[in-house]
């Protein structure tokens, strides 16, 4: 299938330290193309992705904070 085959050709990639780092560098340089900077924006995207910002540091955060206490739940074996 396609999948078995993309996963064979990046397994080969991956093997070849030349091709693995043209094909990061390549990665790389796309995003670039691709991101936006603030000082390019106008200001509307720049509260647009302001308020995005907000919404994924405060999930992050919170994902945070479950998995300390996740962890010293099971450290102290109790519910903290």
């Amino acid at each position: 299938s396609l999948a078995q085959k993309q996963r064979r050709y990046r397994l080969k990639v991956k093997l070849n330290p030349e091709k693995e780092a043209a094909s990061k560098k390549k990665h790389l340089e796309r995003y670039h193309l691709r991101k936006k900077l603030v000082k390019d924006m106008r200001e509307q995207e720049h509260r647009a992705a302001k308020r995005k910002w907000k919404i994924a540091n405060k999930k992050r955060r919170a994902r945070d904070r479950r998995r300390v206490r996740r962890n010293r739940s099971a450290l102290y074996g109790r519910n903290l």
